[in-house]
């Protein structure tokens, strides 16, 4: 489990950090386009930002390989031949595999991101829940001298003593909660509210709050997400101000004034469930709407046409800004694209059959490889890191011929790599080893079998890979000193040891053994 982990983290980190410095570009493109339009009306504003949480939501989707970079990436841990380790029993004294025993550090950042992201979608929940369950006692009110100033819409106006300020909820409202000093309005001044509120409901502002809460879920480290949240949902006030007097028959300045009526309102109900903090925020967030809607003078026309190429040239931006790396192909030159400490030297080794396998670009074949290698390596064999890309279908006779000279040579800093979309590292026992482990009890060793054919056997039963997972997991639960022993014809691929080697490793197996090929 824990090695599962530090895998998926690896996989994370390598994923999300690209994902991460692309999306501070995007944002930080957004942020000068609401520079440059700054004076122009809140929804333009609206539809910029919102082009910034969307794309927060995009996943990388654009193979590196596409636009021309296909960089091999060492693992996180770089120079270990494999995450299996040998260590000894006490039963028999007999080494025997086993996993790592702890998380590795992007194992512990990546379990922080995800507890932390779940705690505040918790905290979304437990507060939506909340205010839910406070406005269950909410009563409703007339509103037909409400509705016959708006032509007759068909709302219904809820009167409840835990909010401060009208507000819809939920992801398709259809009522419209107001505080109890809503009595105390001027008639001019609750019209401008429903008209508020109504379109919040047309917009559909509710569903796209789900997209910021997910956003900030996700980027809570982000100061520049936590600002664009901010800036969107003053945004979002604005625009809805907009809607409420566009239609209206009176003024900015008599919205305005009524805005200025309910902040004077807004912290005098001390019986509402919100903290004295927060109510002064929103007295805060309302007079910025009152300065907004008082810049009608310098505020500019920004014609539809205008609109659509900003927000074009936004989507456009997103394509060289969602590209993922991805691992080298065989046969794909990569020495020169990865980093290696400082003195080390980097070979490229592509195996795709006994009679194919590129050493740094030169073609030989599994009978001069060995002299091949003695080309390139410089005097110290522990300052060269192998680079070894290993096809889908190459035999495991093969891989294991090509692990065993570069073990012959010392060379045994080995990064792995195929063209499978997981990977697994192959460690071959030492002829030590393999005579210890024949002292080991039968019944605590589990055989998995890989044919040439890619049948697998499961202590002489034929299973599929899905059912390989299970078996194993339940074995192990019968017996914790279980040993589970991978052995393969020499004509099985590599494809399927690696197939074989995940399904035995999400199987919890801790120990594990990769025995030499047979036949």
């Amino acid at each position: 489990m824990i090695e599962t982990t530090n895998e998926i983290a690896n996989q994370w980190a390598s994923f999300f950090g690209v994902a991460v410095l692309q999306n501070t570009i995007f944002l930080v493109v957004v942020f000068f386009a609401l520079h440059l339009f700054r004076n122009a009306p809140a929804r333009v504003k609206y539809l910029i930002a919102a082009a910034g949480i969307i794309k927060l939501l995009i996943p990388p989707f654009i193979p590196s390989s596409l636009i021309g970079a296909s960089p091999a990436v060492l693992p996180s841990v770089p120079y270990l031949t494999s995450n299996i380790i040998f260590t000894s029993t006490p039963a028999t004294g007999a080494p025997v595999p086993s996993t790592a025993s702890g998380l590795d550090a992007l194992g512990f950042l990546f379990l922080a991101w995800v507890g932390a992201a779940a705690f505040y979608l918790t905290v979304v929940a437990y507060r939506s829940w909340h205010l839910a369950r406070s406005l269950r006692a909410a009563d409703e009110i007339s509103a037909d001298e409400i509705t016959g100033e708006l032509g007759g819409p068909s709302i219904r106006i809820l009167r409840s003593s835990n909010i401060a300020l009208p507000i819809t909820t939920g992801l398709f409202p259809h009522r419209i909660y107001v505080p109890d000093t809503w009595s105390q309005w001027p008639k001019t001044c609750r019209i401008a509210a429903v008209r508020h509120e109504l379109a919040h409901i047309r917009r559909h502002d509710g569903l796209f709050a789900i997209a910021e809460i997910l956003v900030r879920a996700l980027y809570f480290f982000h100061p520049l997400v936590w600002v664009l949240s901010r800036r969107l949902d003053q945004y979002r006030e604005m625009a809805c101000d907009d809607a409420a007097t566009n239609t209206a028959r009176h003024s900015r300045l008599q919205y305005s004034r009524n805005l200025v009526e309910i902040a004077e309102t807004v912290t005098r109900d001390t019986l509402t469930c919100e903290s004295a903090s927060a109510l002064l925020r929103r007295k805060n967030e309302l007079m910025i709407r009152i300065k907004y809607q008082m810049k009608e003078g310098v505020m500019r026309h920004v014609s539809k046409k205008t609109t659509a190429i900003v927000l074009a040239a936004l989507t456009l931006l997103v394509l060289p800004l969602s590209w993922y790396q991805t691992g080298a192909a065989p046969g794909t030159k990569t020495s020169s694209e990865q980093k290696v400490p400082e003195g080390m030297q980097a070979i490229d080794v592509s195996v795709h059959s006994a009679d194919k396998i590129a050493v740094d670009g030169s073609t030989v074949s599994l009978d001069s490889f060995d002299a091949a290698l003695g080309d390139v390596v410089g005097g110290d064999p522990d300052k060269c890191v192998i680079n070894l890309i290993c096809a889908n279908d190459v035999p495991m006779g093969v891989v294991f011929d090509v692990q065993r000279i570069l073990q012959s040579r010392n060379l045994l800093k080995v990064s792995y790599n195929s063209d499978l979309p997981e990977t697994m590292p192959l460690v071959l026992p030492s002829k030590q080893l393999e005579d210890k482990i024949k002292s080991i009890p039968d019944q605590d060793i589990a055989i998995v079998s890989v044919a040439g054919s890619g049948t697998m056997m499961f202590q002489n039963v034929e299973v599929s890979i899905e059912d390989l997972t299970g078996r194993v997991n339940k074995s192990i639960k019968e017996n914790q000193r279980l040993i589970v022993s991978i052995e393969m014809e020499r004509s099985a691929t590599y494809g399927d040891f690696v197939k074989a080697l995940r399904a035995v490793k999400d199987g919890d197996a801790q120990r594990i053994l990769v025995n030499s090929p047979v036949k």
